[in-house]
Parts: structure tokens; C-alpha cells; sequence
């Protein structure tokens, strides 16, 4: 145990500020998420919620305050050994930075290459890590289709699986049903309860406004 803090913490947030340029967008904000705790934040458009994301994630820094995950301090360990431990869905940036000549099981990859791109070949061990995840959830198929072909259903579907290919301690998802009609919501959000049912990994999920989600997300955030 470090500093004194609680073995079963996860993630904390403990009055964290985010004020660029004098700009008030977060202003002193504390939780925490138990290890094993999943949690959706909820809020009105502008309130924050990406940012907070991209805190988590460590896309920015804090104005003040101190966030702990997996009970490491922010700024007292190298974030790129974090990142390696979290995925990230954030299909608003995701969708538009994958290169267009990329295939489903080549977006996946880039997931355990932990880069938006596809930089290097994969190993025979990636391959296959890659293929069984894909064969897991009916989507084999689909390995070989470019991924700009994709509907904007099965898009989320796969930067889910790249999101969670290799194997993540904490799961964040922000807007992931953004742009999906009803029809699409209802298919993506089954896809991802039917997940859930499976694995115990926990989950931060900030969405549009969607009650949905409080049906397997028991903790919520305002």
C-alpha cells in the first residue's frame, strides 16, 4: 500500500481543476471507482465530460489536483506505462485518425500497438490474439473489409475490440454511441452488455445522455 491509500482504489480524482487560459471547465471535482466498480458520468453537453476523459487518459494535465489510478500518482510515473494498462474508446477522435487503407483485423492490431496507426507487422502471437477475438464475437467475417466500409454500427463494434485486445485493467469509453441511429444503439449496446456478462472489467463510460447504459452501470456520476 502506498501513501496510506486504499488497496481496493482504483481511480481517484481528489479536486481536480482544469482551467486553460483562465477558462473554468472543471472546477475541483472528487470521486473514486473501487477496483472492480464500473461507472457511467453523466451530464449536459459542455459540462466537462471529454475533458475528464482526457485527463484520465492522460491527454492533458491537470490545472491542480491529484488523480491516482491503479493507486500510481500522475506525474509521479511515466504515462505512456499507465496507457499500457487502459483502453480507450473514443470513437469522435478514433474514427476520423485510422488510415483508410486499414482493415478490420489491422484497426484491431493497433490496438496492441497501442498507436492510432499501423506502424510495424505483427507478430504470429498478435495475429492470433487478434483473429480469436474477432472469431469471439461473430465477426471474423469482417477481418479482411476495410474499415471505412464498415456501418457506423459495426465501427464501433470494432474500436471496442481494439480497445480492449490487449487485455486492459480499466476500460473508458466517451460518447461511444455518438453518432449511431436508435436501431444501431440498441445492436451496440447489447454487443457491449453481452461483453460485459463475460468479463469483470471495469468500465468508465461517459455518454450522450443515454439511460441505457444504467442498466448494467450501477454507479453513476453527475
Amino acid at each position: 500500500m502506498k501513501d496510506g491509500l486504499k488497496i481496493n482504489s482504483l481511480l481517484s480524482l481528489e479536486k481536480i481543476s482544469y482551467k486553460p487560459t483562465g477558462k473554468t471547465i472543471l472546477d475541483s471535482v472528487s470521486f473514486e471507482i473501487k477496483t472492480n466498480e464500473h461507472c457511467v458520468l453523466l451530464g449536459r453537453n459542455g459540462a466537462g465530460k471529454s475533458t475528464l476523459v482526457n485527463l484520465i487518459y492522460g491527454m492533458i494535465w491537470a490545472t491542480s489536483g491529484t488523480i491516482r489510478l491503479f493507486q500510481e500518482t500522475y506525474g509521479e510515473i511515466a504515462i505512456q506505462d499507465l496507457r499500457k494498462r487502459i483502453g480507450i474508446l473514443d470513437s469522435s477522435q478514433q474514427e476520423n485518425s485510422i488510415q483508410r487503407k486499414l482493415t478490420v483485423k489491422d484497426t484491431i492490431l493497433t490496438g496492441l500497438f497501442h498507436t492510432i496507426g499501423y506502424y510495424r507487422d505483427p507478430s504470429p502471437e498478435e495475429e492470433t490474439k487478434t483473429l480469436q477475438i474477432l472469431k469471439d464475437s461473430d465477426l471474423l467475417s469482417k477481418k479482411d473489409q476495410l474499415y471505412n466500409t464498415l456501418s457506423s454500427g459495426e465501427k464501433k463494434k470494432i474500436l471496442f475490440l481494439r480497445s480492449i485486445v490487449n487485455e486492459p485493467d480499466f476500460l473508458i469509453m466517451d460518447e461511444p454511441c455518438s453518432s449511431l441511429d436508435l436501431t444501431a444503439r440498441e445492436d451496440f449496446l447489447g454487443f457491449l452488455k453481452e461483453y460485459h456478462s463475460k468479463k469483470n472489467l471495469p468500465l468508465f463510460i461517459s455518454p450522450i445522455g443515454q439511460k441505457k447504459f444504467r442498466i448494467f452501470i450501477p454507479k453513476r456520476f453527475y
